[in-house]
């Protein structure tokens, strides 16, 4: 329990626990360390300016919770757990552990070789790796093996599909091979009960996972007896071959393949961030792949040019296919795309042809997860139900039906979908930065954001804005809500039946670093202008924005028989009274008898607010002729329009009038958001409520809204 302090120390032998101090300085080296039991105290060889100091040979301990710290270790042995650090500066030879507690770590500079008897909860990292090996080992909670190298985490997982954490009874054997740092690999067998029965056992999906877009690769991958497995998920390359070492670890012959080799587990699939082998999936049956590309014959595909053939072409001969009527993890990054091939098929006869492409559009060095639902009645072909997407900017484009769900925990990408069904998907993210296109069918789903917008502007080196994200749908018959801005310029094949509500502005306008609107030296002042809305046949929805509609607004077909409803808000850099709806309205046919046009601001922007005005400048509002109700709080700047009826039109509104269209935005007296709840009633829903209900009275003034 005391303390050592001397300049070198050839033997320590400790029959019960060290829970003194023994430190090695000046020449600063220690021969060997023996503990019958626990090192609880410190164990140090310090190096100092003495050649050859700071080494201790050999450490020989049944558990470790206090300190051992040197700058070269030649041996480790710890038979129990290490629960407290160990810390070798350069380098460590070799080790053996039991286990590495949550409390415990084993950091190096470079970690030659290390054996591993039991979990690693802890920390284990070093800068360089040779390789670690364990064997008959059970999950902890999820984690087989986790090792920091060089700052990236690469960690086995085992994810059961039923249950929080594995159960004991299933364990791995695992060969990890770091000394290629950027493309360190593994081997892994898998024992699930019993070797010579499949009815034992526990469902889980293996994933080979990194904290980065930096790989890690799947030299082998089999089991004794069926594995179990689900999915096999591999955020690297699913290599063809195996180290030498590997394959003694494994006791396999020195040229056994590497990959997939599953022969007698039917697999919903194999999933690789990078690169796939060909011919290197062999299973008994498997329901759908994914890669980045796929190298056969010495020819490599990339996922934006693969085919189903392509697909086809990593199984191993003996493997068969399946319907897809399951759930698929699919990984992706900034790397590369990557392509997911399904057998939708009814008799599962091949992949079908048209793959589910991933992209990672924002560059952050982190991996995406896709977690993919499919099913399939009896007889039919199977449709994707959902796409959940884990991570920040990822992009789906396939003609692949989605029918019911697209999720993402951060930025949503692009979403280029081209079914004949269009988007019927419930689509939801915190922002979508993305294109939104449903290419050959309509937007009769909800798109929406939970916190941000909908679209971003495109700009050049020096941020001036060159354009605008679109979003493009033969028919909206949907929702598009945006609880943010709604940047994207829309375009509309056909008619809007539907709903875009946008909390934030419609559209976007040139500002300076600041925020402060960029003005034009013209008489009108006029803004530079982005995103609005096109709608090439009849509007009968509705269009909410409590900030301003920036972009313009134009209306073929029949006109307008929808209704329209913009609260404003003022703009840095603009006049008081410049807020509503700033861009051009475009009615290529009439407002409807049941139509309105609402704004709390202006209607049309002349740009001058004090003063003679115009109506001649700046952008109007356009249509043949006014059969409902067309009302601003301020100015109407009109174009060329139809004869204005003295009903239905209120320009300048005051009073009564005002107050009516104050209350569509308003609850007794507040304004409302889209999620504020109101006796059960969310703020856009009582905003849809009024502005249906609001009509003109027999006294010639607005009503019907609720204060």
């Amino acid at each position: 329990a005391g303390t050592i302090d001397v300049g070198s120390v050839t033997t320590v032998g400790v029959g019960g626990d060290l829970s003194g101090t023994i430190i090695a300085h000046g020449a600063g080296t220690i021969g060997t360390v023996t503990v019958g039991g626990d090192v609880s105290g410190v164990v140090a060889a310090d190096s100092d300016s003495h050649a050859g100091s700071g080494h201790i040979g050999l450490v020989h301990a049944h558990s470790i919770t206090g300190n051992l710290h040197t700058r070269d270790l030649d041996v480790l042995q710890v038979t129990g757990a290490v629960a407290g650090s160990v810390d070798v500066l350069d380098k460590l030879g070799s080790g053996a552990i039991g286990s590495i507690a949550g409390t415990g770590s084993l950091a190096a500079g470079t970690l030659s070789s290390l054996s591993v008897s039991g979990a690693i909860a802890g920390n284990l990292s070093a800068a360089n790796v040779g390789t670690l090996h364990g064997a008959g080992i059970s999950a902890n909670g999820t984690t087989v093996f986790k090792i920091t190298q060089a700052g990236v985490e690469r960690r086995i997982v085992a994810i059961a599909v039923n249950s929080p954490a594995m159960p004991a009874g299933v364990t791995f054997d695992y060969f990890y091979d770091g000394t290629s740092a950027a493309h360190p690999q593994a081997a892994v067998r898998v024992t699930n009960g019993s070797a010579l029965s499949s009815a034992d056992d526990v469902p889980f999906d293996l994933e080979l996972i990194t904290s980065s877009a930096s790989e890690f690769d799947l030299a082998r991958l089999d089991a004794n007896g069926t594995s179990g497995i689900r999915n096999v998920v591999v955020e690297g390359n699913v290599l063809a071959g195996m180290t030498a070492a590997m394959a003694d670890f494994l006791q396999l012959s020195a040229n056994a393949p590497g990959g997939v080799r599953l022969a007698g587990d039917k697999l919903n699939g194999v999933f690789a961030e990078d690169n796939i082998q060909g011919g290197t999936i062999a299973t008994a049956s498997i329901q759908a792949v994914s890669f980045g590309s796929v190298t056969t014959g010495g020819v490599t595909t990339l996922a934006g040019s693969a085919t189903s053939a392509t697909a086809l072409s990593t199984l191993a001969a003996a493997t068969g296919l399946a319907q897809a009527r399951g759930t698929y993890v699919i990984p992706f990054s900034e790397s590369q795309k990557v392509a997911a091939f399904l057998v939708t098929g009814s008799t599962a006869s091949g992949f079908d042809g048209a793959p589910v492409l991933l992209t990672d559009q924002i560059v952050d060095n982190q991996s995406l997860i896709a977690v993919v639902k499919s099913t399939a009645a009896a007889g039919a072909n199977a449709t994707i139900q959902s796409i959940d997407l884990y991570g920040n900017g990822g992009a789906i484009q396939t003609a692949q039906w989605i029918q019911a769900s697209i999720t993402s925990t951060g930025p949503l990408g692009d979403l280029i979908l081209s079914a004949t069904q269009g988007i019927t998907a419930h689509v939801q993210a915190p922002t979508i930065i993305g294109n939104i296109d449903a290419v050959n069918g309509p937007i009769a789903g909800v798109i929406e954001t939970t916190v941000g917008d909908i679209g971003r502007v495109l700009t050049d080196a020096s941020g001036k804005i060159t354009g605008v994200t679109y979003i493009h749908g033969r028919d909206l018959s949907g929702k598009l809500i945006s609880r943010g801005n709604l940047v994207s310029a829309m375009h509309i094949d056909g008619g809007m039946s539907g709903l875009i509500a946008v909390q934030g502005d419609f559209g976007a306008i040139q500002r300076t670093a600041t925020g402060v609107a960029v003005v034009g030296l013209d008489v009108a002042k006029s803004l530079t202008r982005f995103g609005g809305l096109l709608v090439n046949g009849s509007t009968t929805g509705n269009i909410v924005v409590l900030g301003n509609v920036f972009g313009d607004l134009q209306f073929n077909g029949s006109g307008i028989s929808g209704r329209v409803a913009v609260h404003g808000q003022q703009v840095a850099g603009l006049d008081a009274q410049r807020y509503g709806i700033l861009g051009r309205v475009t009615i290529n046919g009439n407002i409807g008898a049941g139509g309105a046009i609402v704004s709390g601001g202006v209607i049309g922007d002349d740009g001058v607010y004090v003063g003679a005005e115009s109506d001649a400048n700046g952008t109007q509002i356009t249509f043949t002729n006014e059969k409902g109700i067309l009302a601003a709080e301020n100015d109407i700047n009109y174009g060329k329009t139809g004869k204005l009826p003295v009903s239905g039109v209120f320009e300048n509104a005051t009073g009564v009038n005002k107050a009516a269209i104050d209350a569509i935005f308003t609850d007794g007296g507040k304004l409302l958001t889209f999620d504020t709840i109101v006796n059960g009633k969310s703020g856009l829903d009582l905003i849809l409520g009024d502005l249906a209900a609001l009509r003109v009275g027999a006294d010639g003034n607005l009503t019907g809204t609720v204060v």
